[in-house]
């Protein structure tokens, strides 16, 4: 009994300096407030509401009912966003994040072209929670019949300048692969590139797209197997003047009655865009002609010089210098 009565004792004073020990107090009340508060967030207030805001809805069309009837869904920004909100035990609320949400869209009523009102369907990785509410819960969507045309490319040429003209080009592609909404392929007339003569080769030429009346067609929902084509190897053509130097045997021009005839005056030359802009003359070689012993008509055949690099004759004619003395009026 004594030995007892003095363990008491000894209790009762160590419980007195814990009590009247601040670090002990404050350790205690830490305690004290964490048990509180997880009793108030799990039993306190159970169910609880949260709000999510611009949640992505995933498409997973592949597979899907209306991709494998052949239709596709006309939605031009497949960027779909909805809000959300989710109730539950607030213990559960209070991890829960965007990452544990997926929405949905669900076609398993989509079997044919036409317009329909689908869900969004939500799903929730925490099985404690639940969904509240969905806005907006339906999306009017349209869908069509896909179809692919292959297109046979035509080519528009801006106007070269004056003098010279287009002889041949090379497209990379004679064909363009269209896929769409029917009614939208079906419209297309021509496939239609523009390519600019003055421009650089090779030269990348978008595909346009034109109807029966050579509108432009409306590309929202078409894919093409190629945006644009590459056009190479262009030769263009110009007539060139001749001009003939002839002069007399001290290497001086003829004198102005002494008549000098060049056959053919021009010559075709073709080549590349950009060298025959600046080739304006061909100058041939001189000719010196004995002007006192000129006593009639000559004809000299002269070569054409070569041309600058890049360029060709387009036919190489035999070029003559007809050379004539001068008129000598009778005396009466």
């Amino acid at each position: 009994m004594e030995g007892e009565k003095e363990e008491m004792i000894k209790f009762v004073n160590l419980w007195k300096r814990l009590i009247n020990n601040d670090s002990f107090l404050k350790i205690i009340s830490v305690l004290i407030a964490v048990f509180l508060w997880f009793w108030i967030i799990s039993t306190a207030k159970p169910t609880n509401k949260k709000e999510f805001q611009s949640i992505p809805v995933q498409i997973s069309y592949e597979g899907s009912m209306p991709d494998k009837q052949g239709l596709m869904m006309l939605l031009a920004d497949q960027n779909i966003f909805v809000n959300l909100v989710i109730s539950g035990p607030r213990s559960n609320l209070f991890t829960f994040s965007e990452n544990d949400i997926k929405a949905t869209l669900n076609f398993s009523a989509v079997a044919a072209p036409g317009t329909y009102q689908l869900p969004v369907s939500v799903t929730l990785t925490d099985e404690h929670l639940s969904v509240e509410s969905v806005s907006p819960q339906i999306m009017n969507i349209s869908f069509a019949k896909k179809v692919t045309r292959d297109i046979a490319i035509t080519s528009h040429n801006t106007e070269p300048a004056q003098g010279i003209s287009l002889i041949s080009k090379n497209i990379d592609i004679n064909t363009v692969t269209v896929t769409g909404p029917e009614e939208t392929v079906n419209s297309i007339e021509q496939a239609r590139i523009s390519y600019v003569c003055e421009g650089d080769i090779p030269q990348q030429c978008k595909i346009e797209l034109l109807d029966g009346s050579g509108t432009s067609v409306d590309r929202t929902y078409l894919t093409l197997s190629n945006e644009a084509a590459t056009v190479t190897d262009a030769v263009f053509s110009k007539q060139i003047a001749i001009k003939a130097n002839v002069t007399d045997k001290t290497g001086l021009p003829v004198a102005g009655n002494i008549s000098v005839a060049v056959a053919p005056m021009s010559v075709a030359v073709r080549g590349p865009y950009a060298a025959l802009t600046v080739l304006n003359e061909i100058s041939l070689d001189t000719l010196m002609v004995d002007i006192n012993s000129l006593a009639q008509e000559t004809t000299y055949a002269i070569p054409l010089p070569p041309l600058p690099s890049g360029l060709s004759y387009t036919e190489q004619p035999t070029v003559t210098i007809k050379v004539s003395p001068p008129v000598v009026a009778a005396v009466p």
